[in-house]
């Protein structure tokens, strides 16, 4: 396995790691450049691994438990496909660039026909990036707008970088569920969401609540809107159907 040493001391996303987890995936980038299909967590098979399964195979942290996979999620270093396959990307761009030298080596070699697919794999990289940004910036967008609704007041963005993190916890939250939901659908479903933690019975959280807030306290809001407590102030302009479908979508699990 190629290892540039230059490009792991220069990525921020590894960087900033613990040291136990930038060690795990260390070892999974091992497992990733042995996999039947190079960069991708599947089984020789061709199915995904689950992250269980993956936990087993790469090990534990120092606080003896699998929680670094999430982490690694969450923070961008790997990523997940829409079948459930956790993968590297930056191993599966090179991937591809390998194979199309390949096929134009076979083909007698065209450099040119060879910067142009380059070209075309790095725009489509940048798109697809530009749009989770963009997708993160409207999550955020409808949470300032529930906010206004619920609190008739502005909201406030402090740490733009940690609203952003939080947003994006969300989506991969709602992504792993609903895989091939429309982003207006999504949208829809922060909404009602958001609405309900605005109103919810707990002087605490009703006074400190924010997307970082729901992150961090993730459980504690479950138990509490799943079970029904009532909630205070304006109630969001949606049914008690429509609430648990909601609820349901960011908080039971997906089942292997």
């Amino acid at each position: 396995m190629p290892f540039y040493v230059g490009d792991w001391f220069k990525c921020t996303e590894v960087r900033a790691l613990r040291l136990d987890y930038r060690a795990l995936w260390f070892d999974m980038l091992c497992y990733l450049w042995e996999s039947t299909e190079r960069g991708v967590m599947v089984k020789p098979n061709g199915k995904p691994y689950n992250d269980k399964e993956i936990i087993q195979m790469v090990g534990l942290d120092a606080d003896a438990s699998g929680r670094w996979l999430q982490v690694l999620i969450d923070d961008e270093v790997c990523s997940r496909r829409d079948d459930g396959a956790i993968y590297s990307r930056r191993m599966v761009k090179d991937e591809k660039i390998r194979q199309i030298r390949k096929e134009t080596g076979k083909k007698g070699g065209n450099p040119r026909l060879l910067n142009q697919k380059d070209k075309q794999i790095a725009e489509n990289e940048t798109e697809s990036k530009n749009e989770k940004r963009n997708y993160i910036n409207e999550i955020i967008e409808v949470w300032k707008q529930s906010y206004f609704i619920e609190r008739e007041t502005e909201y406030e963005v402090v740490n733009i970088g940690q609203e952003s993190s939080a947003a994006g916890k969300l989506a991969t939250i709602y992504k792993r569920k609903y895989p091939n939901a429309k982003t207006e659908e999504a949208l829809k479903g922060f909404e009602v969401y958001f609405r309900a933690c605005l109103n919810i019975e707990d002087n605490w959280l009703n006074d400190h609540m924010s997307m970082s807030i729901i992150i961090s306290k993730f459980n504690v809001i479950n138990t509490i809107l799943k079970n029904g407590t009532k909630q205070r102030g304006k109630q969001p302009a949606t049914s008690d159907k429509r609430l648990a479908q909601i609820i349901h979508a960011f908080f039971e699990p997906k089942k292997d």
